[in-house]
Formats: C-alpha cells, structure tokens, sequence
C-alpha cells in the first residue's frame, strides 16, 4: 500500500490529518482541472473556492470512495459536480426553471 492509499484509507476514517494532507497535495491538480475546463470565465478565487468545494464533497464522501488512491476520487467528484460550479459561479444561465443547484 502506498502513501496515497493510506491517505485515502484514513480519509474514509475521518481523518482530519489526511484531508489536509490530500488538499496540500492534489490542491495544483484539482485547480487545474478546474481551469481548463472552465477556462478564463473564473478569477483565481473562484477556481479556489471551487476546488475547495471537491474537497468538501470529497470529505462528506470519504466513507463511500472507492478504494485506491485519492486522485482518481478527486476526478470522479469534480466530473460529478462540474454543473454545480458552471450555475454556481453564473457561467451557463440557468435554464429557466429547470435546474435548481
């Protein structure tokens, strides 16, 4: 087992230390992520304050992420919540009605 599946293993256990470490460490890739796909319609705080939301999802999930290392949980989170962060920060208008984030 290596250092980033024993992060992942005590992340589903809660533990603070481990998210910390997991935000320090993929913190570069989520935002990244973040930016090339939403490209230049974010200031820096807002691709912060939006990868800062995967690593509240991916806390309030630990106990349901699948085993193995914590990048690919991070993906599966920011693919899962990525029109939460388009309607979020107004980048697609709502449609009328129809979507409530």
């Amino acid at each position: 087992m290596n250092d980033e599946e024993r992060e992942l293993r005590a992340l589903r256990c809660r533990s603070e230390m481990a998210l910390q470490s997991i935000i320090e460490r993929y913190t570069p890739y989520v935002s990244a992520v973040i930016s090339n796909i939403i490209g230049g319609s974010m200031v820096g705080s807002d691709v912060e304050e939006a990868a800062a939301d995967v690593f509240f999802v991916l806390w309030e999930n630990a106990s349901r992420s699948a085993a193995g290392a914590p990048r690919p949980s991070c993906g599966r989170v920011m693919r899962r919540n990525l029109l939460k962060v388009y309607y979020k920060f107004k980048i697609l208008s709502t449609p009328a009605g129809n979507f409530a984030p």
